[in-house]
C-alpha cells in the first residue's frame, strides 16, 4: 500500500500524512538481531527458525498486534502466538511470516519520493 501511495503523482496532504506515518511505523517495528534460517530437522524436513545474529539485516513480521506492535503468528487454529517457534511446522516453514520487505522501501523508494516532492528551497547569494 505504501508503494502505491508513493506512486501517486500529486499526493494530497492526507496521502503525505499516510506515507510519513507508515514510514515512521516501519522504522519503529523491525525485528533486529535475528535472521531467518532454513534448518534440517531431526525428521529430515527443512524448517525455518529465527536464529540469533546481531549482524542480520532487520526483518519485518507479516502480522503485528494492534497497540503493542508485537509480531503475531497463527497456526491453522487461529490462536495467536507471540513466539515463532510455537507455530507448527507447516505454518512456520510454508508461510512467509518474516521478510525484509520494508528495507528497500525505507532505503530507496521513500528517499526518492521525498526528493521528488520536497525539493530543498534554493538559497539566494
Amino acid at each position: 500500500i505504501v508503494r502505491f501511495l508513493l506512486s501517486i503523482e500529486k499526493p494530497t496532504p492526507e496521502i503525505v500524512t499516510a506515507i510519513e506515518g507508515a514510514v515512521a511505523w516501519l522504522r519503529a517495528v523491525p525485528i533486529k538481531g535475528v535472521r531467518l534460517e532454513a534448518v534440517l530437522g531431526p525428521d529430515g524436513r527443512t524448517e525455518r527458525r529465527l536464529v540469533n545474529d546481531p549482524a542480520a539485516p532487520p526483518l519485518w513480521a507479516r502480522f503485528y498486534e494492534l497497540g503493542t506492535h508485537r509480531p503475531l503468528y497463527l497456526d491453522r487454529d487461529s490462536v495467536f502466538n507471540y513466539e515463532f517457534a510455537k507455530v507448527g511446522y507447516e505454518r512456520r516453514s510454508g508461510y512467509d511470516y518474516h521478510g525484509t520487505w520494508a528495507a528497500s522501501l525505507l532505503a530507496k523508494d521513500y528517499p526518492a519520493w521525498r526528493a521528488r516532492h520536497f525539493k530543498p528551497a534554493a538559497t539566494s547569494p
